[in-house]
């Protein structure tokens, strides 16, 4: 093998890892932003559970006070 052609088949083989890890990178960083989202999507959704529990825990009481006055 000359010299040359070694050089290429190196950076040939170099250029292919990055792009691979750039690969790599990517589907990590996409992966992370799909964590987050579900995350903050999820927490939304919890949030609004919690607010319908807060409301419910506030007017429920009133509502059984009622029936156990009559």
């Amino acid at each position: 093998m000359p010299d040359g052609v070694r050089q290429v088949v190196c950076r040939l083989k170099l250029g292919f890892k990055m792009f691979k890890n750039v690969n790599f990178v990517k589907v990590s960083l996409f992966s992370r932003f799909l964590k987050i989202f579900y995350k903050t999507f999820i927490l939304k959704q919890f949030a609004y559970f919690y607010y319908f529990y807060l409301y419910f825990s506030i007017v429920y009481p009133f509502i059984n006070r009622r029936t156990v006055a009559f």
